[in-house]
């Protein structure tokens, strides 16, 4: 039987294996490598024109994939126990230890493999444990660093139902995905986000998914930070979400992703646009199940 008990202790037990992997295989790359590459950590002549292309911003797009699940825990917070406590702490924690993690890694990358051997590769971690361990070990560890995807996917399975049955609870049009079982696990939304997920895998590439996804990501992102400044507004002298430093990181962010969002529309416009149709689609199923939800119940 599906629980909630069995479905975190399972997500701790992966998060805990995912970091200890992590942390070893930056320790052993470092141990291993005997010529290792020059990284550069400091801003020199030239970057500051590589920053302002499109292909950094597009760029961007991954970073801002790495991290996605940072905010997953708002995704369950009927579940959390003194939310208004607890959610500021793990978004806090949760963040700073993804950073952490990401960079140690993006360093290791770079410390361990030439540059050129990356460029354009999807395989880093294999392509850098053959740099570190040979053609065998290589193998090894790239299914090692697969298994870190398992923590990842499970959390998603986990979290990303959540909103498919709140949207069911909040709109009568998508009432179905509010179905529970006797366990209260919302076993219609986990299929149709599987259904989703399978489609996503089977219509295309592996690049073209992220691309969109991250699109979409980062404009709903972009929505929900602007949606800040519209509360602040409806309810001038209401407390409401605290924002460190508002307005002036709230701008500094949507300033980024506007950025960000507009190189992937010219550089990439057929995933851009797809997002663009995707969210549209939505913003017109809201204001039909709005209107239906102030219509009385039959």
């Amino acid at each position: 039987a599906y629980s909630r008990v069995a479905s975190g202790g399972i997500q701790t037990v992966f998060t805990i294996i995912k970091v200890i992997l992590v942390l070893v295989f930056v320790a052993m790359v470092a141990m291993a490598v005997e010529s290792p590459q020059p990284v550069r950590l400091l801003p020199a002549e030239g970057d500051g024109t590589l920053m302002l292309s499109s292909a950094f911003a597009v760029s961007l797009i991954y970073v801002n994939y790495a991290f996605t699940g940072w905010n997953a825990a708002t995704y369950i917070i009927s579940e959390v126990k003194d939310p208004q406590k607890n959610i500021p702490l793990i978004l806090f924690v949760g963040t700073v230890t993804v950073l952490l993690l990401y960079l140690m890694l993006n360093y290791t990358f770079l410390y361990a493999a030439p540059m050129q051997a990356m460029e354009g590769k999807l395989e880093i971690g294999v392509i850098v444990a053959r740099s570190a361990f040979g053609e065998t070990g290589g193998m090894i560890m790239g299914v090692v660093l697969a298994t870190l995807l398992i923590s990842t996917v499970s959390a998603m399975i986990i979290a990303g139902p959540r909103v498919l049955q709140v949207i069911g609870e909040d709109f009568r049009l998508f009432r179905f995905l509010s179905k529970k079982n006797d366990n209260d696990i919302p076993m219609v939304a986990i299929v149709v986000q599987s259904v989703v997920t399978l489609f996503f895998i089977l219509s295309s590439t592996f690049e073209s998914v992220l691309v969109f996804s991250g699109f979409v990501m980062g404009l709903n992102t972009f929505f929900a930070v602007a949606g800040v400044f519209v509360l602040r507004f409806r309810n001038q002298g209401v407390e409401g979400y605290r924002t460190w430093g508002y307005p002036v990181t709230p701008l500094i962010f949507l300033g980024l992703m506007a950025w960000t969002l507009i190189y992937i529309l010219i550089n990439r416009p057929e995933e851009g646009i797809a997002g663009l149709v995707i969210v549209s689609v939505g913003a017109v199923l809201y204001v039909g199940t709005e209107r239906l939800n102030r219509e009385p119940a039959a």
